[in-house]
Order: C-alpha cells, then sequence, then structure tokens
C-alpha cells in the first residue's frame, strides 16, 4: 500500500461562470468540488493506476467530513486526523468562454500540540501497512505560529550563514564542496545558527515523518516547498520533484540553463536523495539516480488546466517504484501522466486510459 500524506487539505472548489468582473453580480453555471490538497491529488492517480492507497489527512468540522465524503466518491479510503478547527476551502472562478482563472486561497488552519502529536502518532502506526510514503503539499501552522511567536518560512525566503559556521552535512561527514556548492549545502544544513536552534516543531514534520520511515526502511517521496521542503531535505527522502524555483529558493541558488539544474540535482545527491526529479513543466522534466542522468519530454498536448500536473506525476511515479519498474519507465509513465492532466480540468482525475494514451507521446533519453 501507497500512503499519501496531506496534512492541509481542502475542498477543490470551482465555480464555473461566463464572466467574472470585480465589485459586480454574476451569474453561476455550475459548481464541481473535489478533495483538494496535493496529497489527495496524488493519491486520486494512484487509485486511477489501480494501486492500493490510504490518504491520511488532517481534517476538521463539517468541512473535514465534506472532503472525507469526496474521497469516498473516489474511491479512496481515508484516515483522518479530526483537528478542532475546519479544513480550507480553494475557491477557483473559471470564466468558461476565456478559460481564465482567479484562485481564492483560504490559510490553514493551526494544529495544537496534542493534534501534533497525534498526527505523528498515527503515521507511526500507519507505517506498519506501508511500502512506500508520498510526502506532499503544505503544513499547517502552529498556534504559536499563528500568533507570530515562530516564523515559519514557508514563503521561502532565503539565508545564507558564513562558512565558518560547522554545518549539519560536516558533523555527518558528508563530502562538502567548496565555494558556491558549500554554500548552497549549509544554505540546507546551518545547524549552528542561532535561529535553527529550535528543536523538533511543526515545520520539521516532514523531517521526522522521513526519518520514522526510514528507521522502517520505507522509501519517502517528499513534494514540498519553503521551509517544510528544506527542512523535509535533511532527513534525505528517497526521491525529490522539486520545479525550477523550489530548487532555486531550496539551495539558494539561480538556475540560468540546464547544467545548472544538473549540478542542483548533483547537490540534492550529496544530500543523501537517491533520486531527483527536476519539474520543467510543460518542458517536461530532468531526472537523476544512480549516476545516470535524463531528459524527459513530451509532445505537444492541448492544455485544459495545468494545476495538478505535477501531482499526477509523482503519483504515478510512487505506482512505478512500488511495482519496481526500471528508472526509464518510471520516468515515462510519471510524465505522461502529468501530461495527461493537462488536458482535462479536474485536477489529477486523469485515468489510467488517459495516461496509457499519452506514454507514446514522451520521450526519455539519457544524457
Amino acid at each position: 500500500m501507497i500512503l499519501t500524506v496531506t496534512l492541509n487539505p481542502c475542498i477543490d472548489k470551482t465555480i464555473f461562470v461566463t464572466h467574472f468582473q470585480k465589485g459586480k453580480k454574476g451569474v453561476v453555471e455550475g459548481i464541481k468540488k473535489i478533495a483538494g490538497g496535493k496529497g489527495n491529488n496524488v493519491a486520486r492517480v494512484i487509485k486511477n493506476l489501480g494501486h492500493e492507497v490510504l490518504s491520511f489527512c488532517v481534517v476538521g468540522g463539517q468541512e473535514g467530513r465534506i472532503i472525507e465524503e469526496l474521497l469516498g466518491q473516489d474511491s479512496i479510503p481515508l484516515q483522518a486526523v479530526w483537528a478542532k478547527s475546519p479544513s480550507r476551502t480553494v475557491t477557483t472562478v473559471l470564466e468558461t468562454k476565456t478559460n481564465r482563472q482567479t484562485v481564492f486561497v483560504e490559510p490553514g488552519f493551526p494544529l495544537s500540540s496534542s493534534e501534533f502529536q497525534e498526527v505523528i502518532a498515527t503515521y507511526t502506526h500507519l507505517l506498519s501497512q506501508t511500502e512506500l510514503v508520498v510526502l506532499s503539499g503544505s503544513i499547517p501552522p502552529s498556534e504559536e505560529e499563528i500568533a507570530g511567536t515562530v516564523s515559519t518560512g514557508m514563503g521561502g525566503t532565503a539565508h545564507f550563514y558564513p562558512l565558518e559556521h560547522i554545518s549539519y552535512a560536516d558533523k555527518l561527514g558528508r563530502k562538502i564542496p567548496d565555494g558556491k556548492e558549500r554554500r548552497a549545502v549549509e544554505h540546507i544544513f546551518p545547524m549552528d545558527h542561532p535561529s535553527a536552534q529550535v528543536g523538533l516543531s511543526q515545520r520539521d514534520i516532514y523531517a521526522e515523518m522521513i526519518k520514522l520511515a526510514r528507521e522502517k526502511e520505507i522509501r519517502v517521496i517528499l513534494d514540498s516547498h519553503g521551509e517544510p521542503f528544506r527542512q523535509g531535505l535533511k532527513a534525505a527522502p528517497f526521491l525529490i520533484k522539486p520545479n525550477v524555483r523550489e530548487t532555486e529558493q531550496a539551495l539558494g541558488l539561480t538556475v540560468r540553463d540546464e547544467e545548472d539544474l544538473f549540478g542542483a540535482m548533483r547537490l540534492y545527491h550529496e544530500m543523501g536523495i537517491e533520486w531527483v526529479v527536476q519539474s520543467l513543466g510543460k518542458g517536461g522534466a530532468l531526472a537523476s539516480f544512480a549516476g545516470k542522468r535524463w531528459r524527459i519530454t513530451v509532445s505537444q498536448v492541448p492544455v485544459v488546466n495545468p494545476v495538478g500536473s505535477g501531482d499526477a506525476m509523482v503519483g504515478a511515479l510512487a505506482v512505478g517504484i512500488a511495482r519496481n519498474l526500471a528508472a526509464k519507465e518510471c520516468l515515462r509513465l510519471g510524465v505522461a501522466a502529468g501530461a495527461a492532466n493537462a488536458a482535462m480540468w479536474d485536477a489529477a482525475s486523469c485515468s489510467r486510459e488517459d495516461i496509457k494514451k499519452m506514454l507514446p507521446q514522451v520521450a526519455v533519453e539519457e544524457v
């Protein structure tokens, strides 16, 4: 079974209108809701590809009940931690004539210390049933963070520290390159800087979940951004799938071309990450694993809604890895799923047949 973790899920609500104008009354043509949050998107694709999946979510209130119901409609089993605060809604207004979208994103609700501990305890229990874990998306803020006493860093602000600081990577005995690459590694592992001495907190939750899975020799895919992603890198997940902006923010580097991306991927490997899949959006992806590098491209396909394409890619990659497919075939399947998703409206709702039809359009080239 593949376990997807969605700590900040939502009701993904689309309102269809002919035209949207600020300050004016509009007529709604239709409304559609699906269980949202990146992990739930991933779970839909895994289920559609015929693999057993369990969605682990933190939900609350009537909104949480709706998320549970929507997952049930997709035949996805849910293991929930029920929080005292209601789950969020992300509302998209889609203008049907122009396909223009306006998105309203509600923030996540805070978790209390007891809820945080329940999340860790439930997750630890679920690992006994799990072959692969997918950690996806943002994390909810803590009550302290809402009060402003602790910064989540979720905006992805970069911090550089002097090279004389002893980094966590040094303490692990890992090789530290000189110059720009060393600064990038210390950007991830600045453990001696005073602001880093905060102990285990909710922003470290992905790192803790990766550590717990690794102790049981369970592979973890991490697909997040900002501070939760940076913290998670420290625990060396099996696979990551950042986009270019997320890599720049995580490593504190400026990416100018493909070689810069491969250089950044090498830095990820230095941290102990085995698979790096660098998303390029409609340009496909680059990948690196076991000393090999790949460029994955897809023929031009009609784009209806690219939202969720990265999640579809992760879901398909997870299935390929769980089924022990060759690396090249995993990558082909992942990019095909992302392209199939972009050709339809509902996020990560592509079927096995949709993905299968897209496979011949995907080229995987070793470089």
